[in-house]
């Protein structure tokens, strides 16, 4: 890769969906770093598509989600973390496999609810730095990470609901007046029905 393809900015200049939406655009492959105060999250994406993430809040991380889900206790998952410190080489999912504190399937939906919950929390920061780096696909994302497929638009809608800022959803919407002008229209409620 001769001369990788960067982006930075302040998220309260551009929102972070117009910031996915901006790199899904160009199609690229790389690591989406979004920082506030000490919170980092990281997006990978394939092709434009967010596959995977990665956040440094600890509620966010997989042992917390399963225990504060009920999917495994708080003494599994302490003993999955003392193992997991031992350096075995195993990732943090396998050991729970091993110890049959989850199965499969119950890890694969869990891994997909952690993806997508960080990747919603991030869509309501007014405040905070980007910085997207292109990136070799092949060493993109850390091997212990799954890849998850979500269709962009859904991805994209869902997220947007996760907005409560009615401020921040007129910066992303351009304002009623704007959408209802684009349309032809500049009336009420009642033009809309």
């Amino acid at each position: 890769m001769a001369d990788p393809y960067r982006l930075a900015g302040d998220l309260g200049e551009t929102p972070f969906p117009l910031v996915l939406v901006k790199i899904h655009g160009t199609g690229k492959t790389g690591l989406l770093a979004v920082r506030r105060d000490k919170v980092e999250k990281m997006v990978f994406l394939q092709n434009g598509e967010p596959v995977a993430s990665r956040s440094n809040v600890r509620r966010e991380l997989l042992g917390e989600i399963l225990c504060s889900r009920r999917r495994i206790s708080r003494a599994q998952l302490d003993e999955a973390v003392l193992e997991a410190k031992k350096g075995t080489g195993e990732n943090f999912g396998q050991i729970l496999l091993r110890k049959g504190f989850v199965s499969p399937k119950e890890l694969f939906s869990e891994c997909k609810y952690q993806f997508i919950s960080i990747l919603f929390s991030l869509f309501p920061w007014e405040e905070g730095e980007y910085t997207f780096e292109e990136k070799e696909a092949s060493t993109l994302i850390p091997a212990d990470l799954p890849r998850f497929h979500v269709r962009f638009s859904k991805l994209l809608s869902e997220g947007v609901r996760q907005i409560r800022s009615e401020a921040l959803l007129d910066r992303l919407l351009g304002g009623a007046g704007a959408v209802l002008q684009a349309g032809g229209r500049a009336g009420g409620a009642e033009e809309l029905r």
